[in-house]
């Protein structure tokens, strides 16, 4: 008798399973058709706009206020999105203007979603203002849009807080971006090194500037933006390396910066630095720490005599580790000497 309850009881969930899938398959379905019929309209509307570039230069009035009120919903920004991306592709120069016209659009949605308790919502929005947003003519849309973004930096969702980094990158000038890695910083939020540095490298406004003005404070940041500013550095050489060789001798600084900046010095060969880690590596009794296993590594993308006698000395110490590290950096020497005769042939 249990035996056959249980069977019927499973059978019964299979049932409400395969019922389930089927009513959520139609509603997908249904979904799909009625954001595709709103994108057609969306899209009519924005065609109308564009035709207003051609003759006047600019849109109707009545069009802002109408994407002002529809746009605090999310599944119509949604649609929107949708709609522009698929214009995008047909009139790429006149959706540029269309969406140069909407500077005050969006402003005004700016105020509206930083007041929205809805995580999601705020990081949607900011993902929106990177994604079309280049260039914000208007002093006063650009530092509400800014003011914005900074409190959503400060978002528990991770996600509103890298869209908000990500826009500000795009959007900001080099002050803003100072500011927005000052308030991570003072905030003790930890963010990854890689989309720090990522984000760095895709900002809009002067690099050159931007990179002076980081250095300036890099003592003052915490380990994670160290490593982001080092990781940007490495691709745009604006501060002198002597400068970025002295954080390396620093004791002050932390041994995960340390590696990054020899990683610098990895792809950005310097002699002053290779001197250095050499002196380093050549004390009676090198310890296989952090440090000098990155140091030895380092070394192996140095083809010079004196880097090679001392990695064959390193190679008598008792430390496994250090023989171990001393092979691979070796290893690595031969790959380069490898892939430099190749490029001549």
């Amino acid at each position: 008798m249990f035996i056959n309850n249980f069977l019927y009881f499973h059978i019964g969930i299979c049932i409400l399973v395969i019922l389930f899938e089927m009513f959520w398959g139609q509603y997908i379905k249904f979904k799909n058709i009625k954001m595709k019929k709103s994108t057609r309209k969306y899209k009519e509307e924005i065609r109308k706009q564009l035709n207003n570039i051609k003759i006047y230069g600019e849109i109707d009035k009545k069009h802002s206020q109408i994407l002002t009120k529809k746009l605090k919903k999310t599944n119509k920004l949604l649609i929107f999105e949708k709609a522009c991306d698929e214009l995008i592709k047909e009139d790429l120069e006149n959706m540029k203007k269309y969406i140069n016209n909407l500077e005050y659009v969006f402003c005004n949605l700016a105020i509206h979603y930083e007041k929205t308790k809805n995580k999601a919502e705020k990081a949607y929005f900011a993902y929106i203002i990177s994604k079309y947003f280049e260039r914000i003519t208007s002093e006063y849309v650009l530092t509400v849009l800014i003011s914005t973004l900074y409190k959503f930096i400060e978002c528990k969702s991770i996600y509103c807080k890298i869209n908000a980094m990500e826009a500000i990158y795009k959007i900001g000038k080099t002050e803003d971006i100072l500011k927005a890695i000052a308030i991570i910083n003072n905030k003790y939020y930890t963010y990854n090194s890689v989309v720090l540095a990522n984000g760095l490298k895709s900002v809009k406004s002067n690099k050159r500037i931007l990179a002076k003005e980081l250095f300036k404070k890099f003592d003052e940041y915490n380990k994670n933006i160290q490593i982001a500013i080092i990781k940007f550095l490495s691709d745009y050489k604006y501060i002198d390396e002597e400068l970025i060789l002295e954080k390396l001798k620093n004791k002050n600084i932390s041994v995960d910066v340390k590696c990054e900046i020899m990683r610098y010095f990895q792809k950005n060969k310097n002699e002053d630095a290779k001197q250095y880690l050499i002196k380093q590596l050549s004390k009676n009794e090198i310890i296989a720490n952090d440090l000098n296993i990155k140091a030895i590594g380092t070394l192996g993308y140095y083809e010079d005599k004196d880097t090679k006698e001392l990695l064959h000395k390193l190679m008598e110490s008792k430390d496994n580790m250090i023989k171990e590290s001393v092979h691979k950096s070796l290893e690595k020497r031969q790959k380069l000497q490898k892939e430099q005769l190749l490029e001549v042939v």
